[in-house]
Order: structure tokens, then C-alpha cells, then sequence
């Protein structure tokens, strides 16, 4: 999973390196429209739309400095 996937840079260059699916999802639907990711949807850190342990890898490049320190801890 591509955890706020943007445009889809890093599940792309996650997908040419060889994984199978890449999940992409974003807070910001405009993002997800423009991304070529296999799966996306829309969702935030707090009502992720996924089962726990569903994902090998979770990426989160370029998103803690986004979600506000109240909703981290």
C-alpha cells in the first residue's frame, strides 16, 4: 500500500521494481483521478478502509510532516 499515494510516484517505481499490486490511497481525490496505480481509494489515518495485516509493505513517504500532531498520538 502507497499510504498518501499523491500522483503515484513511489507505487509506480514500487511496481517497475516488481511488486505484483500497489494500492494507492490519498486524502485527496484530485490525486488518486490523476494516479495510474492498480487500486485506489480514498481515505485518511484514522478510517483506513483495510483489514489489519492486509498489505506486505506500507509505504508513507512525504506524510507524517502532512497529518497534525493531535492525530498521532
Amino acid at each position: 500500500m502507497d499510504f498518501g499515494c499523491g500522483f503515484g510516484a513511489y507505487g509506480l517505481f514500487v511496481l517497475e521494481g516488481g511488486a505484483k499490486i500497489v494500492v494507492g490511497v490519498d486524502l485527496n481525490k484530485r490525486f488518486l483521478f490523476c494516479s495510474k496505480l492498480d487500486k485506489l481509494f480514498l481515505a485518511d489515518t484514522q478510517n483506513l478502509p483495510f483489514k489489519y495485516s492486509s498489505f506486505d509493505i506500507v509505504l508513507m513517504i512525504e506524510v507524517l510532516e502532512h497529518i497534525p500532531c493531535e492525530k498521532l498520538f
